[in-house]
């Protein structure tokens, strides 16, 4: 019996991981729509852990550089926030999301981050976002290099929404952009005064847009 194809919908981890779907299963979809692209290569690691972000966010960076040292790489801040003692290793957690949430929005306080990371509520979440993103990071998110970008031709023809805040420090616009020009069937929509997250408003109303030309 045939299966109902589906659209595919993610963004950030969320469309790494719906490409890869899409690419080993393009018969089951009939569209993708993703926001801030990430295709887990080294360009995009080695800008996420040192030499992009830091250039625009060098205080957020240096703060990151007080706990982890100045050699940042996603092996050595897994094996600090896998620290046997737990205390520590909850103080390390903390500082990773920090960076996190400050570089993820176009427009956030320093006291708005320690706000949140500080939480007592979401503290489980803190030490789980930590450990799981740097453990995929350290082992290249378990794709070989280049993988998803060398296997576009696969989905080229699944009509295909690309969503991407200008100043995403997180996951920058040209890997986006890169897709797009393998991608004849898509459609790249950069959304100026936007960062990474999703409930900015220009993000949210773009996605909401590209969700409707599927109906």
């Amino acid at each position: 019996m045939e299966c109902e194809k589906i659209i595919l919908f993610g963004g950030s981890w969320g469309s790494t991981l719906a490409l890869a779907y899409a690419e080993t299963y393009p018969e089951n979809v009939s569209g993708i729509v993703i926001r801030g692209i990430f295709t887990a290569t080294k360009e995009e690691l080695d800008h996420y852990y040192s030499s992009g972000v830091k250039v625009f966010f060098p205080e957020a960076y240096a703060r990151l550089e007080e706990v982890f040292g100045q050699s940042l790489s996603p092996e050595s801040l897994l094996n600090q926030i896998q620290n046997e003692d737990s205390e520590e290793r909850y103080d390390n957690s903390k500082a990773w999301t920090a960076y996190e949430v400050k570089i993820a929005e176009l427009n956030i306080s320093d006291v708005e981050v320690m706000g949140t990371v500080n939480s007592k509520q979401i503290a489980d979440l803190v030490r789980s976002l930590a450990l799981l993103e740097n453990f995929y990071m350290a082992n290249g998110c378990f794709f070989e290099e280049g993988q998803l970008l060398n296997n576009a031709g696969r989905i080229k023809d699944i009509p295909t929404v690309l969503v991407n805040g200008r100043y995403d420090m997180i996951c920058p616009p040209i890997s986006a952009y890169k897709l797009h020009q393998m991608l004849p069937l898509s459609r790249l929509v950069i959304v100026e005064e936007a960062g990474h997250s999703m409930s900015e408003k220009g993000i949210e109303l773009a996605l909401l847009r590209a969700m409707k030309t599927f109906e």
